[in-house]
């Protein structure tokens, strides 16, 4: 554990380098923001929507960890800790920097079972593999059912996006070899490239099909997402408006920056509002989004990850 969370990682110059990011996307991000109109939307919200959209966004945890469980040879480990873990690897996430979170969920469920780290660390990197592929199928749904987005903008717009997309290529370098690298040793990398192969061998033609089924349910649970919060503010987008500002933002947290990716999350959904022709309350829209998933799921999180901790520590003075 001492590895992941060393005080070295919060001083180190790939942390600086992300809250410096953090800083730019939040200035190109909040320098319209207006606290007074943003007082004015939260009391004419629709509270219902924002509700159904945090429940669903639970409920996607759910089928998320119903997706993991189909990635483990040892079928023995239950749908509720892998649930309890993703809840933890968020919570992670949001308070810690550099995607942290996902060496604490695979940290947290290996107390919690028999199945070693570099086995979950393996299978979290297929499931970032399948997440990589809903994020394709949503761009390829984008290419060649909107693609006329494009000329919402001049050129130079469409450069910038293909500017974000080669930054999130490099971040996801980035994030891999910075995990890799706190991973330890040559051995220990090793033993997660086997770790992967032997999660690929494993999966058997049925596993793979529901596998891919929950991916496509997970995305388009996030689409749905998406359309409650813009209908609970009276956007009127319709649902290929919310699969560009799904995609668009999708990208933008695969950018190295603070915990919880202020800043590149609000400006990546901006910009995807942008692309649709929609200027008007961006920036409102991009925080209660962010909002509805980063307030449920550290709230969640955090009780997990202190109501289980202090469960092991107790059964450690035993």
């Amino acid at each position: 554990m001492k590895t992941y969370l060393s005080y070295k990682h919060f001083f180190n110059l790939k942390f600086i380098s992300s809250i410096f990011i953090s800083i730019v996307f939040s200035f190109y991000a909040f320098n319209r923001f207006d606290l007074n109109r943003f007082i004015d939307i939260l009391y004419d919200i629709n509270y219902l929507s924002v509700l159904l959209a945090v429940a669903l966004l639970i409920f996607v945890v759910y089928i998320r960890a119903l997706r993991w469980k189909l990635l483990f040879s040892d079928q023995s480990i239950s749908v509720k800790k892998l649930f309890e873990s993703q809840m933890v690897g968020y919570f992670g996430n949001n308070i810690l920097p550099l995607r942290l979170g996902e060496g604490l969920r695979c940290f947290f469920l290996s107390k919690r079972s028999e199945t070693g780290f570099p086995y979950i660390f393996g299978t979290v990197i297929l499931e970032r593999f399948l997440d990589m592929l809903g994020l394709v199928l949503l761009g390829s749904i984008l290419f060649f059912v909107e693609f006329d987005f494009i000329d919402v903008y001049d050129n130079t717009y469409f450069i910038y996006l293909i500017f974000i997309i080669v930054i999130v290529m490099l971040s996801v370098s980035f994030y891999f070899n910075s995990a890799l690298k706190n991973y330890s040793s040559y051995n220990r990398l090793v033993n997660v490239i086997n770790d992967i192969i032997k999660g690929f061998q494993s999966l058997s033609s049925k596993n793979i099909f529901s596998i891919l089924l929950y991916t496509l349910l997970i995305w388009s649970l996030y689409v749905v997402e998406v359309y409650l919060i813009q209908n609970s503010m009276s956007l009127d987008l319709s649902l290929l408006d919310c699969i560009l500002i799904l995609f668009i933002s999708s990208l933008a947290l695969s950018i190295p920056s603070a915990p919880a990716n202020i800043g590149t999350f609000e400006a990546g959904v901006i910009y995807g509002m942008g692309l649709i022709g929609v200027f008007a309350l961006e920036i409102e829209f991009a925080i209660i989004l962010h909002a509805v998933t980063f307030f449920p799921y550290t709230i969640l999180g955090g009780i997990l990850f202190m109501f289980y901790n202090y469960e092991l520590f107790n059964n450690n003075d035993k």
